[in-house]
């Protein structure tokens, strides 16, 4: 993910830290939480990890494309 298509999420995205996850590396919400740095938000949301135990699928897990999710948010706002 770019600089720009991070800034492009909406402010209502949440991000996740993945620390203990599998499937970190696959998740946007992961992605969006490594852009923070670069990103410059002042305010952001962020995942309850522990809402997941064990080997229980994450239920937050958004493996899409961000293309995807830019296209859904877009079309729920107008």
């Amino acid at each position: 993910m770019t600089i720009e298509q991070y800034n492009q999420l909406p402010y209502d995205y949440a991000h996740c830290a993945g620390t203990h996850c599998e499937k970190a590396s696959q998740c946007l919400r992961h992605t969006a939480y490594k852009m923070l740095e670069m990103g410059g938000r002042e305010q952001y949301m962020m995942m309850n990890e522990k809402v997941r135990t064990g080997t229980q699928v994450c239920p937050f897990l958004n493996p899409h494309h961000f293309e995807h999710i830019i296209l859904h948010y877009t079309k729920d706002n107008h």
